[in-house]
């Protein structure tokens, strides 16, 4: 069934398969594989936004549609279990959820400080029409235990650029507009 619904996907080393199910043939990346000199398969995770070409049962076939640099080589078949659409708030504007994000070790006690920041970012950032919520972390080295420093990177090629904001500023409700850290 043909579908071309752009979508999220949620969840990491998600394998791109041949032909619909589990037993579909997992495809190899060609490129990775030389690389490395191991064989190494194709897989798509939440930082990719992708086109559903069509469903089969329980499957998708899908093309990552971003970032551009895959397009051409991960084309395959999914779960549709992982794939999910993208929110939006009252205004329109993309709503990043913690799905969007990979979280760490170093990032994870602050999942709801750093969603409320990128989204406000979302909204009031300018700079910030594109945001890839995978890069949002943690400042090791700026900020203390009680207000931390976060930042996440907005725009595309050359004009992206990391915006930094603290705890303080996302509860305080401050604009968040600059990388003054």
């Amino acid at each position: 069934m043909p579908s071309g619904q752009h979508l999220k996907v949620t969840g990491s080393d998600i394998l791109l398969r041949a032909s619909p199910g589990p037993k579909g043939e997992r495809m190899i990346n060609e490129k990775a594989t030389a690389a490395l000199h191991e064989k190494q398969y194709l897989t798509i995770d939440n930082s990719v936004r992708v086109v559903q070409q069509c469903t089969q049962g329980a499957w998708s076939r899908v093309q990552v549609e971003s970032p551009e640099w895959l397009r051409d080589s991960h084309i395959g078949w999914v779960p549709t279990s992982v794939l999910r659409s993208q929110k939006n708030d009252t205004s329109g504007k993309e709503l990043f959820t913690e799905a969007d994000f990979g979280w760490d070790q170093f990032t994870r006690d602050y999942k709801a400080i750093i969603i409320a920041g990128v989204n406000k970012l979302a909204r009031e950032n300018s700079a910030c029409k594109a945001i890839d919520p995978a890069t949002a972390s943690r400042s090791t080295t700026k900020g203390s235990k009680a207000d931390p420093v976060f930042w996440v990177t907005c725009g595309t090629g050359n004009a992206a650029r990391n915006i930094f904001f603290t705890k303080s500023d996302v509860e305080n409700n401050r604009v968040l507009s600059h990388s003054r850290y």
